[in-house]
C-alpha cells in the first residue's frame, strides 16, 4: 500500500518531467553536487569523486535524479536534492529518437543527462521493458541495470 501511495505521489509531482519513476522507495536525500557545475531538474547523475555530477554518455552507473536544479561556482560545493536509484528501479525516460517493440528487452545507454540513446549498447545502464505510447513519443520504459566496474 505504501509502494501505491508513494507511486501515485510521485506520479502527480513529476509527470511532466522528464523522468517518472514507477518504482522505488522514494529515497528523497540532499549529497554535495561538484563545483563548477549546473544540474537540472529531473536529469540523471553519477557520482563521482565524492560529488554528483551530471550523468553522460559513458556513465556506468547511475546514482540518482535530480529533485532540483542547481548551479554551483568555481569552490562551492552546495547540497542537491536527489531520489537515489537502484538496480531494478522502473522508470519512464526520452530517447534521441523514435522507438519500436523491438527495443523491449534489450539494454541501451544514455546520450546525455535527459535522454536514453536507443542506439547504442557500450555501458548498458537501462533496460528496455516496454515503450511507451508511439514511436514518435520519443519514450521507453526502462529499468536501471547498472554496470559496476
Amino acid at each position: 500500500m505504501v509502494h501505491i501511495i508513494n507511486f501515485l505521489i510521485l506520479y502527480y509531482t513529476t509527470i511532466m518531467s522528464a523522468r517518472t519513476i514507477i518504482s522505488n522507495d522514494g529515497s528523497l536525500r540532499k549529497f554535495k553536487m561538484a563545483a563548477s557545475t549546473t544540474i537540472v531538474d529531473a536529469t540523471f547523475l553519477a557520482y563521482t569523486g565524492g560529488f554528483l555530477t551530471p550523468a553522460v554518455a559513458g556513465t556506468t552507473e547511475l546514482f540518482a535524479i535530480a529533485r532540483e536544479g542547481k548551479v554551483s561556482g568555481a569552490g562551492e560545493n552546495p547540497e542537491v536534492l536527489v531520489e537515489l536509484l537502484d538496480d531494478g528501479v522502473d522508470i519512464i525516460v526520452d530517447t534521441a529518437g523514435n522507438t519500436s517493440q523491438a527495443l523491449v528487452g534489450t539494454k541501451i545507454d544514455l546520450t546525455n543527462a535527459s535522454t536514453a540513446n536507443q542506439a547504442a549498447s557500450t555501458t548498458k545502464v537501462l533496460l528496455v521493458i516496454g515503450v511507451v505510447g508511439e514511436p514518435a513519443n520519443k519514450q521507453v520504459r526502462a529499468r536501471i541495470v547498472n554496470k559496476i566496474a
